[in-house]
């Protein structure tokens, strides 16, 4: 993508992500991934499927912990060609790989992985019914579909939603409870197996601003290295995104759950 000023405020969330280089995590970041790995007993012989992977953190955080190859998936082609450098940077690209593929037409036979990591990308895909169905047919019997889900304790305001649809293009339904996520997987004839639950808070929004300020100007290896204008457009845009998901804190939980076909 050519980067100029005008087109870091219009680029799409997913690409965003993938133009700041970032390693994208799912919600509780690595000790979401530990639980997979600890509780959905991933290890070198597994098989996984990354679905929605964005820039493929949780692959290569799987492949470096336990030796396990992945394929990752996404409709974003800018987030598949970051991961898949980022792979080869660390010498796993012939074990961890990336793909541009919708999760609702999966090129896969059937039964080929003995795990899906969806982290919470089950609630962004439009037709995540279909989703969820594929994924299950390319799952092994017995195999583990790991997750990491937002859900609402207490309905948002539609104004918060509303913030949230502005700054990533994409509205959350007031109807996402715990029951709502726990009916749709149980709905497919899984078994949930494990189950780690937790609720969330918003931060100050003082301690959000300088995070995010740090994070574009210190830490970031892309941002970084920019020049001022361009710094502050990153800054502008990934502090409206973290300050409209920081604003729903406050009403949502997070379920971390590992799911068995049968």
């Amino acid at each position: 993508m050519l980067l100029d000023l005008s087109s870091i405020s219009k680029v799409s969330y997913p690409d965003f992500i993938a133009l700041m280089n970032q390693d994208n995590t799912p919600p509780g970041g690595i000790e979401t991934l530990n639980y997979w790995i600890t509780k959905g007993k991933i290890h070198r012989k597994s098989t996984i499927l990354d679905l929605a992977c964005s820039t493929g953190f949780s692959s290569r955080y799987c492949f470096q912990q336990t030796g396990a190859k992945s394929i990752g998936i996404d409709i974003s082609l800018d987030s598949i060609n970051v991961a898949n450098n980022k792979a080869r940077e660390m010498g796993a690209a012939a074990c961890v790989t990336f793909l541009n593929m919708d999760a609702c037409k999966l090129s896969f036979k059937d039964e080929k992985f003995t795990h899906v990591l969806a982290g919470c990308n089950f609630a962004f895909i439009q037709d995540r019914s279909i989703a969820l169905d594929e994924s299950l047919r390319t799952l092994s019997k017995n195999g583990a579909i790991c997750v990491s889900n937002f859900y609402y304790r207490t309905p948002p305001p539609n104004e918060i939603l509303e913030e949230v649809r502005h700054s990533i293009g994409f509205k959350p339904s007031h109807n996402w409870t715990y029951e709502y996520w726990l009916n749709f997987f149980q709905s497919k004839g899984l078994k949930l197996s494990h189950e780690h639950n937790y609720n969330l808070a918003s931060i100050p929004e003082t301690v959000l601003h300088r995070s995010i300020e740090q994070y574009i100007h210190k830490e970031n290896t892309f941002t970084s290295t920019l020049i001022p204008e361009f710094k502050n457009e990153f800054f502008q845009k990934f502090y409206s995104i973290k300050k409209a998901l920081n604003s729903q804190r406050n009403y949502q939980g997070v379920s971390v759950q590992i799911w068995h076909k049968p």
